[in-house]
């Protein structure tokens, strides 16, 4: 008899790092909040988030190809240490650069461990991946609801530097329990066969499946920088707590949506779920540049909360069009172009912020989301025909 994808020790393990990532979230709003503090101007925020974009290019291709060569226990747990040491910096920072550097060292060791730890949760579960991945982005937002709260609450209360030094604390407890429940693997992954030519794996772009998502990726986060300088809208004017209510209302939406879009992915097919993930946050922020109210920026944030919902499954996408050899190098690529996509964006968002103003960062982000739905839509179609390579989902 099988056991629920839920209850397997490995993704119970992964469960409780999310729980313990997720007691005091600090998303895009109030990292934003934590620079400023520091005396950070928007043009310096985009620069340190496009420079944190570059190192998780280069922390998802390493990723991958760890995963791939030295197996993904041991990508994981090293990603998750060296994320924990980047949390203590962040704390104990008394100044913008350094918190800079603490934030360059999360976002590359949390992208060495991202690959890693979906190719655990396919190993561990087989074709429940969609199950299993909604599980754990439902136990992450069911404490980051109020953990984004108590987060911006403690900032306010107690300062930053005692929300970092906590976050390390809880890191830490989750790498021992990982280490302990996650088991080894009983022999060494097999290599990549010789016939195959190396390097990062850039023979997956001849797959047009992997084309299509990897464009959509790169075209949404160019253009969708605008949600990163939320502190700098004048309609929140930067307050932590108004902006702890963004991440707690997106977390809200995943702890509704994201279990149920999971399951409905393994039936339907990813591509419907994602392409009507980009549709609604393209309707969302559109929307976004008009209300006046921080009650109704709230209810667009959670619809488009729900789109991006539906489009972490590209990920999974990623994963399942690429031979098994190389899934975790298709995973790498995969998150390397989205952060290069970002990391282009929000280098240059911060500028374009200050010089065209909220309202058109808002229209180019519902752009960017329009065109990447098309592009998904476009493969979906061309996958449904018959005789077609892409078919399946």
């Amino acid at each position: 008899m099988k056991l629920h994808a839920q209850r397997h020790p490995t993704i119970l393990a992964l469960a409780y790092l999310q729980v313990c990532s997720g007691l005091l979230e600090v998303g895009a709003a109030l990292f934003g909040a934590f620079m400023r503090s520091l005396g950070a101007s928007s043009e310096v925020l985009g620069f340190v988030l496009g420079l944190g974009y570059a190192a998780a290019v280069l922390g998802s291709l390493a990723g991958g190809r760890l995963t791939d060569r030295l197996g993904a226990r041991a990508a994981l747990l090293g990603g998750v240490a060296l994320t924990t040491l980047g949390l203590a910096v962040e704390g104990l920072s008394a100044s913008w650069p350094t918190a800079a550097l603490g934030y360059l060292l999360i976002q590359w060791a949390q992208m060495v461990s991202r690959p890693a730890a979906l190719r655990l949760i396919a190993e561990a579960v087989r074709d429940r991946v969609g199950d299993a991945l909604g599980f754990l982005n439902t136990a992450y937002s069911v404490v980051a609801i109020g953990g984004a709260l108590l987060a911006g609450w403690l900032a306010q209360e107690a300062g930053w530097s005692t929300v970092f030094l906590a976050k390390t604390g809880l890191n830490l407890s989750a790498l021992l329990a990982m280490a302990l429940a996650i088991p080894p693997p009983r022999g060494r992954p097999t290599p990549t066969p010789r016939s195959q030519p190396e390097g990062w794996g850039w023979l997956l772009l001849r797959r047009a499946p992997l084309r299509y998502i990897y464009a959509a990726v790169i075209v949404g986060t160019v253009l969708g920088y605008a949600p990163s300088f939320l502190a700098y809208d004048p309609r929140l004017a930067g307050n932590p707590l108004a902006l702890a209510w963004l991440p707690s209302i997106y977390n809200a939406v995943w702890l509704l949506s994201n279990w149920p879009i999971g399951l409905l992915s393994d039936r339907v097919g990813r591509w419907k779920v994602v392409a009507g993930g980009y549709a609604l946050a393209s309707l969302a922020w559109f929307l976004f540049p008009w209300p006046r109210e921080a009650a109704h920026l709230y209810l667009l944030y959670a619809l488009y909360g729900l789109g991006d919902s539906a489009t972490s499954y590209a990920e999974l996408l990623a994963m399942e069009k690429a031979p098994k050899e190389k899934q975790g190098q298709a995973l790498g690529l995969f998150n390397a172009l989205r952060f290069v996509g970002s990391g282009v964006g929000e280098s240059c968002g911060g500028l374009l912020w200050s010089r065209i103003g909220a309202g058109a960062s808002y229209t180019l982000a519902a752009l960017g989301a329009s065109t990447a739905c098309l592009l998904v839509l476009h493969q979906a179609s061309r996958g449904s025909k018959p005789g077609s390579r892409g078919a399946q989902s």
